[in-house]
């Protein structure tokens, strides 16, 4: 895993970018979101061209570097302080001096002032090729933005990976398939970028939660997120003033929510904070989070007592007719009072969905007060789930607990099914649906088992 990663997915930009910085071209700037592989598409394109007999000047842009004048030219040109436009000219005489040349500029929205100039400059008189990239988003120089404005350079959109192209790269990196479940999951959460892709993926690996069986490589538990990767996705988010914070951490907890219950929950202020800092999105009526793993890092620093706050204040906003689940889930996991009547509701829209897992611990959650209709749902959810032992524990106790024929046909019900489809003891079987008929209840339901 800490080989070079092939580059997948780009032999397009690639062949456009070597074009452009070939001699006589005046170069392109490729643009794209954090981590979609600007840098390592612009090396590439430049080791490519590197036959042709020119020099390669790499300047950086940094927020370090931003306040000093030609900063992302430090250590590449020996220019002394001086009067701008005397700094400027000298400069660009030193660059002359080393053509034939390509002019590499990464990370060209964070410039200072006079490497910009030096660099419209080397463009507009065509002195070399010139390959920029910038982050799409983030404000750059005036005399930056001029550049595809002004038609002096093409820009390239680089795009994230499609969930082809991931897969793909995930098995040239691991040497082997990949299970098209694990595959998805990797791109769903990295959306694409191969910078996030690489850092979880070499987690996984390292952890042994990605491993290899019969030749197939899969997810075997639930992913973490490595410090390497949450060190990378916390610069991206920055530091965040309190407003925004409630912001991002109520969508990481919540998503989507509504814009107005998140606006009435924080501020409309510091929702339009956090959308323009690239935090979140929305189309205004409900705001999700700007990327996957935002969240990860986000419920991971929030800490247990803020994240079970915060659900319960979303919570209390939301009306669980509908659909009683989202309220039902928040209020789980918050600081609120059980709810075991929501619970029931919830369990029983998540059975009707399918989705196993969930109605289990719903149902477990309305059971603990030892509602017999609660444990009959939690019950059947084990028994889906094929935790069929548990299951008959709870149907045994329900039945030496009640006496009302309804219930009791109904447990006797469960268990004939927990029996013969989940346990295969056929014979238990036939004596559950014989006590079910004894009650004299649903006989439909009997007759239909």
């Amino acid at each position: 895993m800490e080989r070079p990663w092939p580059l997948t997915g780009r032999d397009e930009e690639l062949r456009r970018v070597a074009a452009a910085i070939r001699p006589g071209a005046a170069g392109v700037i490729v643009a794209g979101p954090a981590g979609v592989g600007k840098t390592r598409l612009a090396r590439e394109a430049l080791a490519a061209s590197a036959g042709h007999g020119r020099a390669v000047v790499y300047a950086q842009g940094s927020a370090a570097a931003r306040p000093f004048p030609l900063g992302a030219f430090a250590g590449l040109l020996d220019v002394p302080s001086g009067e701008a436009a005397e700094t400027i000219g000298r400069a660009l005489d030193q660059i002359t001096r080393q053509l034939p040349l390509v002019l590499a500029v990464d990370d060209a929205h964070l410039l200072d002032e006079h490497s910009a100039i030096v660099v419209h400059r080397v463009v507009a008189r065509r002195m070399a090729p010139v390959l920029i990239t910038l982050r799409t988003g983030e404000p750059a120089p005036d005399i930056v933005t001029s550049l595809w404005k002004d038609d002096h350079l093409p820009r390239l959109e680089l795009a994230p990976l499609d969930a082809e192209e991931s897969t793909q790269l995930i098995a040239r990196v691991l040497g082997g398939p990949v299970d098209t479940a694990s595959a998805h999951r990797l791109w769903t959460m990295t959306e694409g970028s191969p910078l996030f892709l690489r850092h979880l993926l070499a987690g996984e690996v390292s952890a042994g939660r990605f491993t290899a069986a019969s030749g197939i490589w899969r997810w075997t538990s639930e992913p973490a997120i490595s410090p390497e990767l949450a060190g990378l996705l916390e610069r991206e988010i920055g530091d965040l003033a309190a407003g925004v914070r409630d912001v991002v951490d109520m969508v990481a907890l919540a998503e989507p929510m509504a814009v107005p219950t998140l606006s009435a929950l924080t501020s409309a202020a510091d929702v339009e904070e956090a959308e323009s800092r690239g935090l979140v999105r929305t189309d205004g009526l409900v705001a999700r989070l700007a990327h996957p793993l935002y969240g990860e890092v986000r419920r991971a620093a929030m800490g247990t007592l803020r994240a079970r706050r915060l659900r319960g204040r979303v919570a209390q906003t939301l009306d669980p007719e509908p659909d009683p689940i989202p309220r039902a889930v928040l209020t789980l996991d918050s600081d609120l009072p059980p709810e075991p009547a929501l619970f029931l509701r919830a369990a029983e829209a998540a059975t009707r969905m399918y989705d196993l897992p969930l109605a289990e611990r719903l149902a477990r959650a309305a059971a603990a007060t030892g509602d017999l209709a609660a444990r009959v749902v939690h019950g059947a959810a084990l028994s889906w789930l094929s935790r069929g032992e548990e299951a008959e524990a709870i149907h045994e106790d329900i039945v030496a607990t009640t006496s009302d024929p309804g219930l009791l046909a109904m447990v006797q019900l469960h268990r004939t099914g927990n029996l013969l489809f989940t346990m295969a003891r056929p014979d238990q079987a036939h004596q559950a649906l014989a006590a079910a008929e004894a009650t004299g209840a649903a006989p439909a339901h009997v007759a239909a088992m």
